[in-house]
């Protein structure tokens, strides 16, 4: 607002008064006489006013100090030089002490009023920096429960069931190209059993195994799985799924998996995010001698030692992704510690 750092403070100090409503009585402009006041030339010269040895003291009413403080302004940014009239120049010692007691009660307040604004805006910094670490934290897994599975991460060494994926939605626990659950609720109808229902909500397909019609039981199969397992079906590439494990021993696991592939194909294994190895091949088991089609699905095999990983004890997250081909059911990961 004013042009120089003395003229600034002083003429501050009077601004104070005159908004504060001060008493008209009061001495902050004591050094300012009210001739010199209504007859301030408007191109006068600061060297040609030189100061008094004892300026009087007067009391100011408000209009008056706000007209010379305006006035005062005017002049000195005309001027573009230090303003040194005596009228202005006012020291520390002349100024009551009251006055000084005012001044730093504003400061005072003025650095509480500071203090409270950061108190409050503390929390408004913290809680999305807070937000943006927590973000930044890698997934850590929300292991699959319901009413019959109440294990929580699923135990190694030992069977990983691929149907008890993690809990999480798309796009966190599991990728799907499309929302509906092909199985539960579409193929299996929704009659409130729990096999029939299983994660009908969710985009994985997963479905279980039959033992009526030939269908899981038929002689074209490698091997027979055991009746009513669950499994994850109707893959398709890019899609993919998380598994909470808790890894009894840290050390070097073979794998085995229970499956079904039209087509064959590959998948691959990611730890904790990380990739494990390359693509684990998966071998055809189709059968040109089955003469049922939709069948071809239903030819389950198990491949023994697909693929070995380095696992650390505790708590991981293994990553299944179907990579090529498609059309595979999968019912489990068996983990065993190498010798």
């Amino acid at each position: 607002m004013f042009c120089t750092a003395p003229f600034f403070y002083l003429v501050q100090i009077r601004l104070w008064g005159v908004l504060a409503g001060l008493p008209k009585d009061s001495y902050i402009g004591r050094n300012l006489d009210a001739h010199s006041l209504n007859n301030w030339p408007a191109d006068s010269d600061p060297e040609l006013h030189p100061e008094p040895a004892q300026p009087p003291r007067i009391a100011l009413d408000n209009r008056l100090c706000l007209k010379y403080a305006l006035r005062a302004n005017f002049w000195n940014c005309r001027c573009g030089t230090r303003l040194r009239l005596m009228p202005l120049e006012i020291t520390a010692w002349q100024i009551r002490r009251k006055d000084l007691q005012l001044n730093e009660t504003r400061q005072t307040n003025t650095q509480t009023f500071r203090n409270m604004l950061i108190l409050l805006l503390v929390p408004c910094v913290i809680g999305p920096i807070s937000a943006v670490v927590r973000a930044a934290e890698p997934y850590r897994g929300q292991p699959y429960h319901d009413s019959v599975y109440k294990d929580g991460a699923q135990k190694i060494p030992g069977r990983v069931m691929c149907a008890y994926y993690d809990i999480g939605g798309e796009g966190v626990a599991y990728h799907d190209s499309d929302a509906t659950n092909k199985g539960s609720g579409t193929l299996n109808p929704a009659d409130g059993s729990y096999l029939n229902e299983f994660r009908i909500h969710e985009g994985v397909d997963t479905s279980y195994t039959k033992y009526h019609d030939a269908i899981d039981d038929n002689p074209f199969e490698l091997v027979h799985p055991p009746k009513d397992l669950l499994y994850v079906g109707w893959t398709d590439p890019g899609e993919w799924f998380n598994l909470t494990v808790n890894v009894k021993e840290a050390g070097r696991y073979i794998v085995g998996l229970l499956y079904t592939s039209k087509s064959g194909g590959a998948i691959a294994l990611d730890l904790n995010g990380n990739k494990v190895d390359g693509l684990i091949k998966i071998e055809s088991t189709y059968n040109a001698l089955d003469p049922i089609a939709w069948r071809q699905w239903h030819h389950w095999n198990y491949a023994k030692d697909i693929v070995a990983v380095e696992l650390p004890e505790g708590t991981n997250v293994l990553t299944l992704h179907i990579v090529l081909e498609g059309n595979m059911n999968l019912a489990y990961l068996d983990f065993t510690k190498a010798e």
